[in-house]
């Protein structure tokens, strides 16, 4: 099952870090038509299991277990 936590930082943490999200697919349960909207942040995925695939306007990609860093999101990525 697919589950969404939020977590907040604190006032120091804020200037660089905004929010802490996970999606935890614990159960690894194949998840198709979710979105991961567009923030204009910094993004960090941290991937274990089997892993991801992930889809932007300029290619597919599969991220596998790991740490991931990504660029700033300026549109939406499908997962």
């Amino acid at each position: 099952m697919l589950k969404y936590t939020q977590f907040s930082v604190n006032p120091k943490s804020s200037r660089f870090i905004r929010k802490v999200w996970c999606l935890s697919n614990d159960d690894n349960t194949p998840v198709t038509g979710m979105s991961v909207l567009p923030n204009g942040c910094q993004n960090i995925a941290i991937v274990h299991g089997s892993g991801a695939y992930i889809q932007t306007k300029a290619s597919n990609y599969y991220l596998g277990t790991g740490i991931h860093l990504s660029g700033q999101m300026t549109a939406r990525v499908h997962v």
